[in-house]
């Protein structure tokens, strides 16, 4: 009896490939397990607990957008301002949205630094032409630099996209 080594080989090459498959879908399930519990500390107010789990997520599938976005959002609300930076700024390279562009913006502005936070809302414009919280953000981070009247043209161009001005807090600017 022959013994044939390429159907073993190719079987056994099968095999480890199926293996590798399904332990790369448990860290995957295992990842987004870690997000839903970091979802959930977040929603209960454990920050720092929902920032472990985030991270856990992260370190289990690195391309885990949602998992970023939720760590850099909580840490924004510990006031980790760069690490919330760095966290959008990922995301800005993975998926660049208006929203990511927005949501970095956000934090430059939080951080006042008013001028990356006009290049990060005018980078969302470019994308979401009609971004009108974008707009508004524009508005308000010249009003913070004493330019009224590039303040002004941006909240006029909001209006004229017909958008209702509302208050927001600081944190729920988050765009998603």
């Amino acid at each position: 009896m022959s013994v044939n080594w390429e159907e073993i080989i190719w079987a056994g090459i099968e095999k480890l490939e199926l293996t590798h498959s399904c332990q790369s879908e448990k860290l995957k399930q295992s990842a987004q397990d870690y997000y839903q519990q970091g979802k959930a500390f977040k929603n209960s107010g454990d920050i720092a607990s929902a920032i472990v789990n985030f991270t856990q997520a992260i370190e289990l599938a690195p391309d885990n957008v949602n998992a970023y976005f939720g760590r850099g959002a909580s840490y924004s609300y510990l006031g980790k301002y760069q690490n919330s930076i760095d966290d959008f700024s990922r995301l800005v390279e993975f998926h660049p949205t208006a929203a990511n562009y927005y949501n970095r913006g956000v934090i430059y502005y939080l951080m006042k630094k008013y001028k990356k936070a006009i290049a990060n809302f005018t980078q969302a414009i470019s994308l979401k032409p009609n971004f009108v919280a974008s707009y508004l953000s524009i508005a308000n981070a010249y009003y913070e630099l004493d330019n009224c009247k590039l303040a002004h043209n941006n909240y006029k161009k909001a209006k004229h996209i017909n958008y209702q001005l509302y208050s927001h807090d600081e944190i729920g600017l988050f765009a998603q």
